[in-house]
């Protein structure tokens, strides 16, 4: 049985590794920056983003240390980068949980945690 849209952005939100998806991206890992509970990552141009997981969902989490406005999920992290509608989002993010028979291009373990 298929998963509900509800249910797929859910497990999305829970299983991609957000610290892995943006080195993906072009963030570098500022491990002196970082802690045991968040990572600090560095993007193109000034972005900086700290990104964690929150204990109660199991959702990956980030926020924009330049901008308020700018924090999140994955979903929030793509749409807000690369201004994509949701069914967009939902067809780049298949792959990263394998329903997909071409699997995105992964970074090296040492570029996330």
């Amino acid at each position: 049985m298929l998963p509900t849209r509800s249910q797929e952005i859910d497990d999305f939100k829970r299983r991609i590794n957000l610290t892995e998806y943006a080195a993906a991206q072009g963030y570098a890992l500022d491990r002196k920056e970082s802690s045991r509970n968040s990572a600090t990552m560095r993007g193109p141009g000034d972005d900086k983003i700290i990104i964690g997981k929150d204990a109660a969902s199991g959702h990956w989490i980030y926020f924009s240390v330049r901008d308020d406005a700018d924090h999140g999920t994955i979903i929030d992290f793509i749409q807000n980068r690369q201004r994509l509608a949701l069914g967009e989002v939902r067809k780049a993010l298949r792959p990263w949980v394998g329903e997909n028979p071409n699997p995105p291009r992964r970074p090296p373990p040492a570029s996330y945690v």
